[in-house]
This record gives structure tokens, C-alpha cells and sequence, in this order.
């Protein structure tokens, strides 16, 4: 079945409309308001059930926005009785789009239609086959014939080619899937669209937000939901509610329309395609729509003309060149409405005439974008896959694979292979969720499962203590205390969470895949009787209060850069969202060096640390620049350490990079003199001079040891001391790329000299597809595959100096050979 397929994120602040707007898109009439239950401010004690009052500063989008998802702006005191926060992402909606009088609309597909859609399929499939004498089908013939004679004959009768022996074996049972499709096929119409829309609603809360990436794939098309009653610069906070009561998170951190709508496109400006299986054509790059909502409320402050002028006014603030974002203008949907980037709109638009227009006109603007679409050809059988899959789980939300494989191998006739191949392609284009590294292995078909625990742990950051018990039966103040102080918890708190949890689905289960995704990080006991996990997310924000004055060092800054093509200049774009707390669970894994907490406070975005190097313990910090970049300071002796520091940094940024499959195109920089506001000196670190990408400044000198200490190495440093063939590991990388580079090494020749390292070809194919045009990158990444032991480097003699040495010779770098030998084989 051939498919146009655009995968949605519906991405905005708490309030903003997400849902309303799903609604509209789909021509939904808008959610309806409920009763409200007056709180009283002081006591957050709910009072009698009234209705919400007349006020012109509550839109009704907001009201319902609060029915839908439990948020709520802090202004609002009117409350729905007994909504909770969303989780971080709602059920996926499958949405087919399909042409109506020359316009545009989505309609949700329901079960039913989908079967008989693949039912249409499977009937044009039998006739074409029977036109081209391929009736070998052991799928197509059979259902056919069963369906439209409703007969108990057997195969042989219509001449079957399928012997009778296969036919019996094969037949589909009564109530399987494969039956009800072909009850469909005397009445399967002519084919629908085959335009197919996934969406994917984010949730509104921060640290969902933060943690979205590593549990949904690249969207294709970013819906990015701003409330335009609020200014682009109006800064807000989040409300969290459980069961009718309001609680503030996030308290440090604030929020508005430009930081979201600047880190949205920022992030997705660094994605990798997606890897899905069956795919003909991907897009090159993922693109985003501005949906302005709470339209309604500007237009009853002023007027209509006035409102018109104040979007256009916002649209232009977000382009502007004074914007972080001008370069990306082309990652926009520009002339959404007018010469706006903003589409206004009212979701909760009443008049069904009017809004079927709004819809429509929304729907056409997007369609108009072909970037957004790829192409696939899936057997359909993966399609009768996900509906057996959904059958199957009705009940729990998820399967293990071993039920699954016995099951289908009955039923679907898909051999163990086939449902591999099935699983991965539902895991990477629609919202199941599979895990094969994590026993036992399961299959999600319904997220919530791994969500609403995930929510639950978070929202005891927020909540009071009588309303956690709401989340998890005896949950001690002790413990709420240590995870939001800390960001430690036990096992034994999820055993609380026992409405959560069920079969398969077990707390120790959730553990290993949290550990498996980098979201948590296991802490051993002193007494070593249980474990501790630490959850970066549940942490505070960051509050400035970190002692840097006496760090001797100039902070190195890792900044990411996007550049459209070879000659444009490359601009600077926001720290891809989610990679800072994998990065922090990284970096407390690692073995190359020993760790330690200092005695600062830890926060989500920023932690200290004390790092010991050859014994001598040195202090790291890492603080999360208002996502514009990460800094790192370091306090300790600078000419050597700095450089295994910075290379232990990359190497662990590289790996929180792919795992929320972003672009590896971060590089490092110095602060502009200038002070300039988003200009770095970004360090080319061959040569070891920086150049600042927004002004013509230059004005760090090469001899400044406070800056250069990241990249120099002494010639007294200790590598003159080495004088055994030892085995070398990460540690040694920053020692192995001085020695080639003061050898006279030739970075191109970084491919055959990988190949005779032992890598194999795919690898070093990968690294190069990482890093096009950036040779030095390829050869540090290179070196830690090789010093990582990866493919076959033990058969080639492991990661010692006399296997460099001699892969050196083998590809015409003699002279470096000799240089190295000279400095370590003594």
C-alpha cells in the first residue's frame, strides 16, 4: 500500500490550545466547557459547583483548554472538578486526509474504516493479480473467494493453486483479523486517500517537554501552538493540578511564545531523518507552522483591525534579524495568514459554517508545503499487524513480543523476521512503543502505560503531601523530599503506584528502561542493601548561584551550529531540547574517570562536579545557558587535564546525541569580546584560532593560555614518560590526537587509516556521515572507536601504540609512525 505520510507534534505552553486545535483540524465541534468549582484562594479548598463567571481576561479557549488538560495560567482561579496535568504526550490521533470539493480536510480514521480500507486494497491487489495470472497469492485468493461465495468449499473447487493440506492449515480462524477484512471485500468500495496523518499531542508541562525526544521520533511538521493574548516577551509560569488543586512548578524558570517558539525550531533544525522502514522519499528537513490561538480575546480587547495588526507585529518580532532564528526562516511555513508566519485562530469557533472554513483554510496552507510529506510502500500486512496489536491489547495496553510472534505466526502467518520488521516500522512512524533491549520485551501500544508513571514521579515534585498520597498510597515526606532535593528515589516508591503497574508491566521493568533511555542513572547504597536512581528531570531550575570567580580558565562553550549550504555561513541555533539530562546521565555513567557530586546543589539544568584525574580531584561545572549554549568551567591544573576534559565532554554530548537522534553538529567556542548577543568565537581546532560567526572581532590571542589550555598540550605533560606498549583506552585520547597531529599526520587519509585500525566500512561510513566536510572530526571520532575496541580492533592487535604505529606505515604515513614511536615506544 502506497502512503503520503506527515507525522505531526502539536508543541506549545500549558493553555495554548493544543487540544482545541486538534479539534479543529478535524473538523470536531469544540469541546464543550463543564461545570467549574470555585476555589478559594487562600486555602485551595474547592467550594459549591457554579459556573465560571463572565471575564473578559478568561478566553473561552482558555476554559476549555482547562476541561481538556488540567493547566492552567496562574491569573485563572476557576478550576474543572477532578482534571489532572497531562502527561507527556496524549494518545497519538490517526487522522486521514482526504480532498472534498477541491478543499481540504482531516477525519480521524476509525477501526472499522481502516479495515475496510485494507479490505478495497486487498480487492484491487486479487484483481490485478488475476489480470497478470499471479494467483500463486496465499492470502488474496482465498479471502476473495470465501467472501463472495459464503460457501463451505474448499480450495480445490475454485481451482486453488494451494494444495489442500496448506489451505486447512492456513484458512483464517473465525474472529481473527484477517477475517474481518475479508468479510469486507464484497462491499470494499473504491480506494480512499491515501494521505495519512499522524499526531502526537506534546502535553504543556516543561519537564515533559524536556524528557518528549527520547520517546517520539522527528515530526515532519511542527504545529506550534502560541497564545497570542499574551506578548511574544510576556514571560509566564506553569500551574500543575491533581484532583481539582493547583500547583505551581517550575518556579525559577519563565517562560514565553519567542523561548518556545525559538526552541522548538531550533531542535528541529538538528534532527536526522528517521529511520523507517519501507520509506521511498523523506523530507529533507522537518518544518513548522505557527498556530495563533486565543485569536478570539485579542479581537474582544480591541478590535478585529487592530488585531490583525498586532499578529503581524508578533510575526514580525519572530523574524526579525535581531531574532535568534532569521536563518531558519526557511524551516517556517512563511504567508501562513497574509504576510504572517501566525495563523490566528479562534478554536472554539461555535458557527459550524465558519469553522469548517477556519479548518479548511489551515488544512490548504499546510498541504501546500510538500517538504513535510514522505513516501512509503508498506505491505499491508503490517496495517492488519497494528490492528491485531491494538485488539490484542485492548485490555492492558501492551503485549510481550513472545505472545506476539507465537500469535501471528497462527493467525497472521509472519514468520519471527517479518514481525521484527513489522514492530520496528510501527515503532518509528506511529506512537507504539517496542524496546527489544529491555526484558521482558514489550510492546506499548498505548504509551500512557510508561507515560502516567513518568508523571506520576514528576508531579511529586509539585504536589503537597495530602495530595501525593492521591498519586502513591503512603508516599513518605521523606522520600518526596529526597527526590525533589535530590533527585534520588527507591524502587519501593513505585510499589506504591499500584494502579499503575500491572503483569508484565512492573516497577523493576520501568527501571531498566529508564536506565536503558538515559533518563535515570543508578546510585549504589552505602549499605548496599537498595539501590538509589537519580532523575535529573525532578530537579529544580537553576538559579545563578554557582561560585565561579575563582575558576583560572576561560568556560568553553558548546554551541550548536546550522548552516542551509556549503557557502552560507553557519548560524547558531538553541541547545536541542532533552539532550542536557541525557548528557548528564552520560557523563555519571562513564568509567574513564571517577565522579562525585560536589556539596552545590544539584539542578535540571545545571550540576557540579568533582572529577579526579590521576588522583588529583579538580572541579567541573556545567550550567545550561538559557538553552542558548552549555558552558563548562573547570577548576584544576589546566595545561593537561583541560584537553582530556573537553574530550570526555564531547565524547559524552555525541552520545546524547544519538539517542535522541539529533545532528552531531555541535562545536566548541569562547564568549565573543564583544558581548555581542549570540556571537561565539567557535574554535577551529586544527589550527587552534576562533572565529566569531556574527562580527568581524578576533580578539583572542593564541597566546592566552586561559583559553587554549582546552586545546594545548605541554611537551613536559607526561607523554615524554611513556615507554611501554600499554593498552590504551578513551582516556588517551586527547595524547593519541596530539601525537598524529605533531607526527604531520594527514587527516584525509582518516579513511583507510580507520580501515587498517580494524574498523569496518559502515562504521567509518556512519562517522563520515555525521561529520561531512569536517575531516578533524571524523579523525577524533575515529580514534574513539578505535580506542572503544569497536568491530574488529582486538583481531588487529587491540588499541596499543605499536597497532597506531603500524597502521601508519600501511597507509603511507611513515613519518608520523616514526614520530610516534620516537615518543612512546622508547
Amino acid at each position: 500500500m502506497k502512503l503520503t505520510l506527515t507525522r505531526v507534534l502539536m508543541i506549545g505552553p500549558a493553555g495554548s490550545g493544543k487540544t482545541c486545535a486538534q479539534h479543529l483540524l478535524l473538523n470536531k465541534p469544540p469541546l464543550k466547557q463543564s461545570t467549574y468549582s470555585q476555589t478559594d484562594s487562600q486555602t485551595n479548598t474547592p467550594s459549591a459547583t457554579i459556573s465560571p463567571p463572565t471575564d473578559p481576561d478568561i478566553s473561552s479557549d482558555s476554559k476549555a483548554e482547562i476541561q481538556s488538560f488540567g493547566l492552567t495560567p496562574h491569573s485563572i482561579v476557576f478550576k474543572p472538578v477532578n482534571t489532572d496535568s497531562t502527561p507527556i504526550a496524549c494518545k497519538a490521533i490517526r487522522a486521514l486526509r482526504i480532498a472534498f470539493a477541491g478543499e481540504e480536510t482531516w477525519k480521524e480514521i476509525t477501526t472499522d474504516e481502516l479495515r475496510e480500507k485494507l479490505a478495497s486494497s486487498l480487492k484491487e491487489a486479487a484483481e490485478n493479480a488475476a489480470q497478470q495470472k499471479q494467483s500463486e497469492s496465499l492470502l488474496v485468493v482465498p479471502f476473495l473467494k470465501e467472501s463472495e461465495d459464503k460457501q463451505e468449499e474448499t480450495p480445490e473447487e475454485h481451482d486453488n493453486p494451494v494444495s489442500k493440506e496448506t489451505a486447512d492449515c492456513e484458512a483464517p480462524r473465525p474472529g481473527d483479523e484477517f477475517k474481518k477484512i475479508a468479510d469486507l471485500l464484497p462491499k470494499a468500495g473504491a480506494q480512499l486517500s491515501e494521505k495519512w496523518v499522524y499526531i502526537v499531542d506534546s502535553g504543556g508541562q516543561p519537564a515533559y517537554q524536556e524528557l518528549l525526544p527520547v520517546f517520539t521520533r522527528a515530526a515532519t511538521l511542527n504545529v506550534i501552538t502560541l497564545d497570542i493574548s499574551k506578548g511574544i516577551d510576556e514571560e509566564f509560569e506553569f500551574m500543575y493540578r491533581i484532583n481539582g488543586q493547583e500547583f505551581k512548578c517550575d518556579e525559577k524558570m519563565k517562560y514565553s511564545n519567542r523561548k518556545i517558539f525559538n526552541s522548538v525550531v531550533s531542535s528541529a533544525s538538528v534532527q536526522k531523518r528517521i529511520d523507517i522502514p519501507f520509506v521511498k522519499h523523506q523530507p529533507k528537513h522537518s518544518m513548522s507552522f505557527v498556530l495563533g490561538t486565543h485569536y478570539d480575546v485579542l479581537i474582544e480587547r480591541t478590535n478585529e483591525k487592530d488585531a490583525e495588526t498586532k499578529v503581524v507585529e508578533m510575526s514580525d518580532k519572530l523574524m526579525s534579524p535581531t531574532n535568534i532564528l532569521p536563518h531558519l526562516e526557511c524551516r517556517i511555513i512563511s504567508k501562513a495568514y497574509g504576510n504572517s508566519v501566525i495563523h490566528p485562530v479562534d478554536t472554539l469557533q461555535e458557527d459550524l459554517v465558519e469553522r469548517t472554513k477556519n479548518s479548511r483554510k489551515i488544512l490548504e496552507t499546510m498541504s501546500k508545503c510538500t517538504e513535510v510529506t514522505m513516501e512509503i510502500e508498506v505491505p499491508m500486512r503490517c496495517f492488519v499487524f497494528e490492528l491485531y496489536l491494538e485488539e490484542k491489547t485492548k485490555n492492558k495496553g501492551f503485549v510481550t513480543k513472545d505472545e506476539v510472534i507465537q500469535s501471528c505466526k497462527e493467525d497472521l502467518y509472519m514468520s519471527e523476521n517479518n514481525v521484527e520488521i513489522a514492530l520496528k516500522f510501527l515503532h518509528n512512524s506511529t506512537i507504539i512503543l517496542y524496546y527489544p533491549e529491555i526484558e521482558p520485551q514489550l510492546v506499548f501500544v498505548n504509551p500512557q502505560k510508561i507515560l502516567d508513571v513518568l508523571s506520576h514521579l514528576l508531579a511529586l515534585t509539585y504536589v503537597d503531601y495530602p495530595t501525593a498520597q492521591l498519586l502513591a498510597t503512603n508516599v513518605t515526606e521523606s522520600e518526596m523530599k529526597r527526590l525533589k532535593k535530590a533527585g534520588l528515589f527507591e524502587q519501593v516508591i513505585l510499589d506504591k503506584f499500584k494502579k499503575v503497574f500491572s503483569d508484565d508491566f512492573t516497577p523493576g521493568y520501568f527501571i531498566n528502561l529508564l536506565r536503558h533511555l538515559h533518563i535515570i542513572s543508578k546510585l549504589k547504597s552505602q549499605d548496599q542493601v537498595r539501590d538509589s536512581y537519580f532523575l535529573p528531570s525532578a530537579l529544580p531550575a537553576y538559579n545563578n548561584n554557582y561560585d565561579i570567580t575563582n575558576v583560572t580558565t576561560k568556560p568553553l562553550y558548546y554551541v550548536w551550529l546550522e548552516q542551509e549550504d556549503e557557502w552560507e555561513s553557519k548560524n547558531a541555533v538553541l541547545v536541542p531540547q532533552g539532550i542536557f539530562i541525557l548528557f548528564y546521565v552520560h557523563l555519571l555513567e562513564q568509567r574513564e574517570y571517577k565522579v562525585e557530586f560536589t556539596r552545590h546543589p544539584k539542578y535540571r539544568d545545571a550540576l557540579s562536579l568533582w572529577i579526579y584525574i590521576e588522583g588529583k580531584r579538580c572541579t567541573l561545572y556545567f550550567i545550561n545557558n538559557r538553552s542558548n549554549h552549555i558552558e563548562i568551567y573547570f577548576n584544576g591544573p589546566k595545561n593537561y587535564y583541560c584537553p582530556q576534559v573537553r574530550e570526555l565532554i564531547t565524547t559524552t554530548i555525541n552520545k546524547s546525541s544519538d539517542a535522541i537522534n539529533v545532528k552531531r553538529n555541535h562545536a566548541n567556542a569562547f564568549p565573543c569580546p564583544t558581548e555581542k548577543e549570540h556571537c561565539y568565537c567557535v574554535v577551529d581546532e586544527e589550527y587552534q584560532v576562533a572565529n566569531c560567526i556574527l562580527c568581524d572581532s578576533n580578539d583572542i590571542s593564541e597566546k592566552d593560555e586561559t583559553y587554549w589550555c582546552w586545546f594545548g598540550l605541554k611537551p613536559d605533560s607526561g607523554l615524554a614518560d611513556i615507554k611501554k606498549d600499554s593498552l590504551l583506552n578513551t582516556t588517551h585520547l586527547h595524547d593519541v590526537r596530539m601525537l598524529l597531529k605533531e607526527g604531520g599526520f594527514s587527516n584525509a587519509e582518516w579513511f583507510d587509516f580507520g580501515l587498517g585500525l580494524g574498523l569496518y566500512y559502515d562504521t567509518l561510513k556512519t562517522i563520515k556521515a555525521d561529520y561531512p566536510r569536517d575531516t578533524n572530526g571524523c579523525v577524533r571520532e575515529c580514534l574513539v572507536k578505535w580506542l572503544e575496541k569497536a568491530d574488529d580492533v582486538n583481531e588487529k592487535g587491540g588499541a596499543k601504540w605499536s597497532t597506531l604505529i603500524k597502521a601508519l606505515e600501511d597507509y603511507n604515513q611513515s613519518s608520523t609512525a616514526d614520530y610516534i614511536r620516537s615518543k612512546t615506544l622508547k
